[in-house]
């Protein structure tokens, strides 16, 4: 008997979770800096709750400067709906500090997606989160950045 190759393999497996699990449609609104912060939150947590959360954060703070320099008591409070809250928190703030330092720019929603993910993967590729992965999936995905292959090799 022959054994199957490494293709054929992997359509049999993305077939079988294809069955289990449907597909999350990337929103189209969303810019690339809150793909960056909807990054950090849905890591070990459902979708729905990711969203949710994103949607408390832009509803309750003024802008994500003030997310930035929150306590991460109170950005803890925020993700409690979330599986590891306290460590949605640090990641959030660890990520939107890093940007800030990056940039050193006080209005965070004012950054290009560009500078915005340059910045958030080249601090995360020490991170051992999946944040780094996802921002680099959701841009795949996404399709919005001009460059794309040239920034990636800068990075890696």
């Amino acid at each position: 008997m022959a054994t199957p190759n490494r293709a054929s393999l992997i359509n049999r497996l993305l077939k079988v979770v294809k069955k289990h699990y449907k597909p999350v449609p990337v929103p189209k609104d969303r810019t690339l800096f809150e793909h960056l912060v909807f990054a950090c939150l849905v890591e070990n947590s459902p979708h729905e709750l990711a969203e949710q959360v994103l949607n408390t954060l832009k509803d309750d703070y003024f802008d994500w400067n003030e997310v930035r320099v929150s306590t991460l008591r109170e950005l803890t409070e925020v993700t409690k709906p979330l599986v590891d809250s306290a460590q949605a928190a640090e990641r959030l703030k660890q990520t939107l500090h890093s940007v800030f330092e990056g940039v050193y720019q006080f209005d965070l929603e004012l950054l290009s997606g560009v500078d915005a993910v340059r910045t958030a993967a080249q601090t995360a590729a020490g991170d051992p989160s999946g944040v780094r992965e996802m921002i680099l999936a959701l841009d795949a995905l996404d399709g919005r950045l001009a460059g794309r292959e040239a920034m990636l090799s800068g990075i890696q």
